[in-house]
């Protein structure tokens, strides 16, 4: 018994702790070491394991950039020294850059002696408008660059309502959150409702929904549900849910309620990080540096705003049951494009330490 009230003890000082990382959500946040998080782990692989009060963050862009490497900077297959596992799934090839919109990262891979420095603050600003958000240099002709940035904000038609009240995460962590307070058949309502699509809902503890960005083929799904093992079963679980069950509308009385998050993180994958490569015909390559950097913004943001539109009751009614679709539990976030049979971007959140704070 002690050991459990030490561990919720433990758990809650920790939430508390990673508060001081976070900036309110009308702030840009300073690009933050993922060494620095407590409680989350960034990723380039689904198949990372879902642990109880822990977040995990996947993002494609990296792998993108590990395909430049073995493409078009070695032009074969090679190994890295070690045979390191993620090594070996990145070779796989789950994601593809079909996969991901062109618009939303930039990739590079090269060696020093190819100029992959300059090359990269040239890309950083033809694709972004800035310069390079860390510094990075090389010491050897044979030294190697992976570098993936991937930047997402997605943006709705018309905007969310920014609510006054926080969602209370996992029963004692107050985040900021969006949503819709209390949906009615006015106008207003209608227009920002018909951006939400409900999917198998079981009850107000699991249930998946789908919001329709301002990008015509993408899915943006979230999913308030039990994870499986690992994040690549919990995201194909929740993507066999969706297929195989109708989508439903949002119904007068409902409630929508999502945690604001708001991250700027660069990852070094010390996995491969100061690791050689074989098998090729350069002379002891090294891999200087496996850097992936992810800007994420998620909240009520959108074209129009509800003060445009006019409100007005259209005398609907209905019986079904209203659905308190709040996101005060670990959850899943993910974005894909609608053909893809796996997302660019997945997050298990399974604690606050990225959300906006109260």
């Amino acid at each position: 018994m002690k050991n459990k009230i030490f561990a919720f003890f433990l758990f809650f000082i920790l939430n508390l702790l990673s508060a001081q990382f976070l900036l309110c959500s009308d702030e840009e946040p300073e690009l933050l070491n993922s060494k620095k998080l407590m409680l989350t782990n960034v990723t380039a692989l689904l198949e990372v394991p879902v642990a109880k009060g822990k977040s995990n963050i996947f993002c494609a862009g990296f792998n993108m950039a590990w395909d430049i490497l073995a493409e078009d900077v070695f032009d074969q297959p090679f190994k890295v020294e070690g045979d390191p596992e993620m090594m070996q799934l990145l070779n796989n090839k789950a994601i593809s850059k079909r996969d991901i919109p062109d618009k939303d990262y930039f990739v590079i891979a090269g060696l020093k002696e190819e100029g992959i420095e300059r090359r990269l603050l040239k890309g950083e600003r033809d694709k972004f408008g800035n310069d390079m958000p860390v510094d990075i240099r090389l010491d050897n002709h044979n030294d190697i660059v992976v570098y993936a940035h991937f930047i997402k904000e997605p943006k709705f038609t018309y905007e969310f309502e920014s609510l006054e009240e926080p969602v209370m995460f996992n029963g004692f962590s107050a985040v900021s959150a969006f949503g819709i307070l209390n949906y009615d058949y006015g106008e207003a309502s209608q227009n920002v409702g018909k951006q939400v699509s409900v999917f198998d809902y079981q009850d107000d503890k699991d249930f998946i929904i789908l919001l329709k960005t301002n990008i015509e083929n993408e899915q943006l799904i979230l999913a308030k549900t039990a994870p499986q093992k690992t994040l690549l079963e919990t995201v194909n679980n929740v993507l066999s849910r969706v297929k195989k069950n109708q989508p439903s509308d949002l119904v007068k009385g409902d409630t929508l309620q999502i945690p604001k998050i708001d991250f700027n993180l660069s990852h070094n994958f010390e996995e491969l990080s100061g690791k050689y490569i074989s098998n090729v015909v350069l002379r002891n390559p090294l891999i200087a540096k496996a850097l992936m950097i992810v800007r994420f913004k998620f909240n009520q943001e959108g074209g129009m705003q509800n003060s445009d539109l006019g409100v007005g009751t259209l005398g609907m009614s209905t019986t079904v049951k209203q659905k308190k679709l709040i996101f005060d539990k670990p959850f899943l976030v993910m974005l894909k494009l609608r053909d893809a049979k796996l997302p660019y971007f997945a997050m298990w959140a399974g604690n606050s330490e990225l959300f906006s704070k109260e």
